[in-house]
């Protein structure tokens, strides 16, 4: 498998959320980074986009909370927080073959959680709204900090493209009327 492109987006819930609260001098920034970050994401023409986020109590509790856990399914749905975000629940096609080799060889490295049942809450389903992308999606939830090795992929199909998103959710301002909008000033598409 090769990584075709590799992509950060925030997932602050303001974003579609509340999107007229802040200033469009605050707001609009994001809307067109994530603009930006589309044509990105369609000029690499990956086949199937592997989205890392954090867990929103979505799928775990503090009882049961892997620090990895890639979803293994040919369907999921989201998000399981619709009405916090203003996103309509829908379902979106997985790539279970694809999250099985990668969890194999991931495996390999770290303490690794599974799950044929996941679901989206808005770390995966905001990016992948304002995308508006059909790829379908392998999900890692990732409940520390820590890079996923590398030598992962080798297990992977080797003719298969692959594109990667972050997903990040610092709000900065988390109780004023502009959460999720603060890091808009700094959201800023950058070619590296």
């Amino acid at each position: 498998m090769s990584l075709v492109g590799a992509f950060a987006a925030s997932h602050a819930p303001g974003i579609t959320g509340r999107p007229s609260l802040p200033p469009a001098s605050e707001s609009e920034p994001i809307f067109s980074a994530y603009d930006d970050l589309r044509s990105r994401l369609e000029a690499a023409r990956p086949d199937v986009l592997i989205v890392v986020s954090p867990e929103h109590w979505a799928n775990f509790f503090l009882n049961n909370m892997p620090s990895f856990c890639i979803g293994i399914a040919d369907e999921f749905s989201g998000p399981t927080d619709e009405k916090f975000v203003n996103i309509s629940r829908r379902s979106l096609r997985g790539d279970a073959r694809l999250a099985r080799a990668l969890a194999e060889g991931i495996a390999k490295d770290v303490d690794l959680s599974t799950s044929e049942e996941m679901a989206f809450d808005h770390g995966v389903m905001l990016p992948l709204h304002l995308l508006r992308t059909e790829l379908p999606v392998t999900p890692i939830i990732v409940n520390c900090l820590a890079a996923c090795p590398r030598r992962s992929t080798a297990a992977t199909p080797s003719a298969l493209r692959s594109g990667a998103l972050w997903t990040l959710g610092r709000s900065g301002s988390r109780s004023s009327r502009r959460a999720g909008f603060r890091t808009g000033r700094r959201c800023r598409s950058r070619d590296r």
